[in-house]
C-alpha cells in the first residue's frame, strides 16, 4: 500500500475490529491478529498507530468478553505509553482501560446461574417471569440477584445492569 492508502486502511481496520466486537462475532480474535500483521506491516513502529491499535484491539476483546487477550493487548499499549509519553487522549483511553480489566477481575466470579440471572436483568421480566423462563423457583431467582447485587456492589436492577456492561459481563446484545 501507498503510504496515503494505509493511513487510509488502518482506521477502516480498527472500525472493523469495533463492529465485530459489538456484534459478539466469533471471528473477532482471528480478525485482530490479521489486522495487527497488516498494521504492523503498514506502519512498522509508528508509535501512535501502534497505541492506537493496541487500546482499539483491547477495548474490543473486553467488550467481546475475552479478558485474557484484552488484556495482553492492554498491557502491549502500556509497554508503547511508557516509550511515547505524548500520547494525547489515548493515555486517558489507556488508563480507563486498565481500569476497567483490573475492576473485572476484582470482581467475584459469577456463578453459572447467576450469569444466567445477569443476561435477564437488562429484559426487565419481573423475579416471577425469569423464575419461569429458568426453570426455576423465584425465591431462586432473587437469591441469585442478591448474591449479584453484593458481588457488583451495587443495590439496584439498573446499577448491576450497568456496572456489569462497565466490566465486560453484560454485552448490549444480551438484552432479548
Amino acid at each position: 500500500l501507498s503510504e496515503l492508502a494505509a493511513l487510509q486502511h488502518g482506521p477502516i481496520l480498527l472500525a472493523r475490529a469495533r463492529v465485530l466486537a459489538h456484534r459478539e462475532d466469533p471471528a473477532l480474535p482471528a480478525y485482530i491478529e490479521r489486522a495487527a500483521r497488516e498494521l504492523e506491516a503498514n506502519f512498522g513502529a509508528l508509535h501512535y498507530n501502534a497505541l492506537q491499535s493496541a487500546v482499539v484491539f483491547a477495548e474490543s476483546l473486553l467488550e467481546y468478553g475475552a479478558a485474557e487477550a484484552a488484556e495482553a493487548w492492554a498491557a502491549r499499549a502500556e509497554t508503547i505509553l511508557g516509550r511515547y509519553p505524548d500520547a494525547g487522549i489515548l493515555r486517558g483511553r489507556t488508563a480507563r482501560l486498565r481500569e476497567a480489566l483490573e475492576q473485572r477481575q476484582m470482581t467475584q466470579p459469577l456463578t453459572a446461574a447467576e450469569q444466567r440471572v445477569l443476561n435477564l436483568l437488562p429484559t426487565r421480566l419481573t423475579a416471577n417471569q425469569m423464575a419461569t423462563r429458568l426453570f426455576v423457583t423465584t425465591n431462586t431467582v432473587k437469591t441469585h440477584m442478591r448474591h449479584l447485587y453484593a458481588k457488583l456492589d451495587v443495590t439496584t436492577r439498573d446499577a448491576a445492569v450497568e456496572r456489569s456492561r462497565e466490566l465486560g459481563l453484560l454485552r448490549p446484545s444480551d438484552e432479548r
